[in-house]
């Protein structure tokens, strides 16, 4: 765990508008880094109220939305198509997409809950995902279609950067790009998302039992770090300006 003592006396946010339409606010820390520029507001005093969180000594794995901005700000050589690349990575392996052939019950779960989301994504977003599920060492494999495959990508395009940076965070968190859409378009909350993320884990805990601080720990990190990055790539791709006319 990466920690460093606190040199900050105050964070604020201060607006700069130029003739220019473009706009960015300034987040000052008043320690030994530059000023970071930010073009979303509610991002940037989401951010001055991480640092303003902190105590003594900074934990830098409590600002998540701090860390994905510094993410943005210092790659200006990674470009769109890398982000969107690495994450159509897990499309092959989205979580939603595999239904477990070796439990009858795990597997109607899985359904109940994961069917609604895959039906969604085909209305919503034009998939054509054919779940023509296949046995295969105990699991049910479902093949996607290289139309599938355009269709996601092109609604991943839709996002512009930092936005996509946000949504790879998220997707990392549940290995499942389906259901980050579906939290993105409000269609699921984030406590949900977490659940199907986690529904193996979930049903296997409810046969076997748990270890309560361990497992709730885990829950709680994956639902800290869904958040931050759908939190973000919403803040990001809904960057609005206002002029006197």
């Amino acid at each position: 765990m990466t920690c460093f003592f606190r040199c900050v006396r105050h964070v604020h946010v201060a607006a700069s508008a130029l003739k220019k339409p473009n706009r960015f606010y300034k987040v000052s820390l008043f320690v030994f880094t530059s000023v970071k520029k930010i073009e979303s507001k509610p991002l940037a005093y989401a951010v001055c109220q991480e640092w303003n969180a902190q105590d003594k000594v900074i934990r830098l794995d409590r600002m998540l939305l701090t860390k994905l901005s510094f993410t943005v700000l210092d790659n200006p050589l990674l470009l769109k198509n890398n982000v969107i690349d690495n994450i159509m990575k897990y499309l092959d392996t989205d979580t939603i997409l595999y239904l477990c052939g070796e439990n009858e019950k795990l597997k109607e779960l899985q359904k109940c809950h994961w069917g609604p989301i895959l039906h969604w994504s085909n209305a919503c977003f034009l998939f054509i995902l054919h779940c023509r599920f296949l046995v295969k060492i105990f699991c049910l494999v479902a093949e996607i279609s290289d139309e599938s495959r355009e269709h996601i990508r092109h609604a991943l395009n839709g996002y512009n950067f930092p936005a996509l940076v946000g949504i790879e965070f998220a997707v990392e968190s549940v290995k499942s790009l389906l259901l980050v859409l579906a939290a993105l378009s409000c269609r699921i909350s984030i406590k949900d998302c977490a659940d199907f993320a986690l529904l193996e884990q979930r049903f296997q805990t409810d046969v076997w039992g748990k270890v309560e601080w361990a497992h709730d720990v885990e829950f709680e990190e994956i639902v800290s770090r869904l958040s931050a990055g759908v939190l973000f790539a919403y803040f990001m791709s809904n960057v609005f300006h206002s002029r006197n006319m």
